[in-house]
């Protein structure tokens, strides 16, 4: 078997456009405290080709591909060809989730998510108040944050009317050092504005203020108990949370390479604007691109068996920490449940 999939991708990301309207304060391309935007350089604006998305939906059914991601190293609503993007994914049969930041929601979108049947909208707030959104949304007007807020209702009220279940609404925060004590706030959001879960990860600082965002030792405890406390809470609301995961993603660690292989080449592509290949959304490594390859040939290139070869085992997937930011790593309780089943027998499933 070696490094060749015989499966291809289970789910597949596309970075639909580069365009952003925000800043966040975390983001890698546009916070204005990211070391590009400090070096100078900005990111190129780019939408993501709608002639290359429809062939490539044909041929994601046609691999067997179940999941399709919409997100972006920018804002999704602003690509002109969203909706035709999730109308074209749902008749091939994907399962759709949309992330945005929220600011663009209105009922024009709301409609449209309801009857296109967009499995999963996925809204990131990260704040409970105008305060913590001027803070880490720096150089953004604070009232974009009661716009989410109006956005969410838009899309819980108009589902409510139209009698459907789509889009499951879900609210995620990424947790910051500063603001921790202020996420209960996030429920009483939910609850206002009907959404069905909360979900939480930890704080991926990748600008300049990176070493100022780790908790102390004092802190961990605190916090753990601040989620604990919410996720009863939750459950009085009828609001699902992914607190058990968050806290299992503390316990392994920013050091997910010492605890776990990456095993996110075997399941996962992420398609990026360009057209660029990689196996996830923070690795800078390219196995492709899809305006010179077919995903199917992408997907067992030499490029692509190298990097399942170097991250399948913890002795080499550190290797990976350099050119993949890998630190708190969003795929690290897949790969721990899937080493957890093949770590008795890798060695033979995985011959070099």
């Amino acid at each position: 078997m070696g490094n060749f999939a015989y499966a291809m991708p289970y789910a597949v990301g596309i970075d639909v456009t580069s365009r952003c309207n925000l800043q966040c304060k975390g983001c890698a391309w546009h916070s204005c405290e990211s070391p590009s935007r400090l070096s100078g350089s900005t990111i190129s604006a780019e939408d993501f080709d709608w002639e290359l998305f429809d062939p490539l939906c044909q041929e994601m059914q046609s691999l067997g591909t179940k999941k399709l991601t919409l997100i972006g190293k920018g804002e999704p609503l602003l690509h002109r060809k969203l909706a035709s993007m999730i109308q074209r994914g749902k008749q091939v049969g994907m399962r759709i989730r949309l992330l945005t930041n929220g600011t663009l929601l209105n009922r024009e979108w709301a409609d449209l998510f309801v009857k296109l049947e967009l499995d999963e909208l996925q809204v990131s707030l990260w704040a409970g108040d105008e305060k913590e959104y001027s803070h880490n949304y720096p150089g953004t007007d604070s009232r974009f944050f009661t716009k989410v807020l109006s956005g969410l209702h838009a899309v819980s009220q108009t589902r409510k009317e139209l009698g459907s279940r789509y889009p499951r609404l879900v609210l995620h925060r990424p947790i910051d050092k500063k603001f921790y004590r202020n996420l209960p706030q996030m429920l009483e959001i939910a609850r206002e504005t009907g959404v069905d879960a909360v979900t939480f990860s930890p704080f991926k600082p990748m600008g300049q203020t990176a070493e100022h965002e780790d908790f102390s030792g004092d802190e961990i405890p605190e916090l753990e108990r601040v989620l604990k406390s919410m996720m009863g809470e939750a459950k009085k609301l009828a609001i699902q949370t992914n607190v058990p995961e968050v806290l299992s993603r503390y316990a392994i660690g920013k050091k997910v390479w010492e605890k776990h292989p990456c095993y996110i080449g075997w399941v996962d592509a992420r398609i990026q604007v360009n057209g660029d290949v990689s196996p996830c959304n923070t690795c800078k490594i390219v196995i492709g691109n899809i305006r010179e390859s077919r995903l199917r040939e992408i997907w067992n290139s030499a490029s692509c068996q190298e990097f399942r070869r170097i991250g399948r085992t913890r002795r080499t997937s550190r290797q990976l920490a350099e050119p993949c930011f890998c630190e708190f790593c969003c795929h690290v309780l897949t790969n721990a449940r899937i080493d957890r089943f093949l770590g008795w027998t890798s060695e033979r499933v995985f011959k070099k």
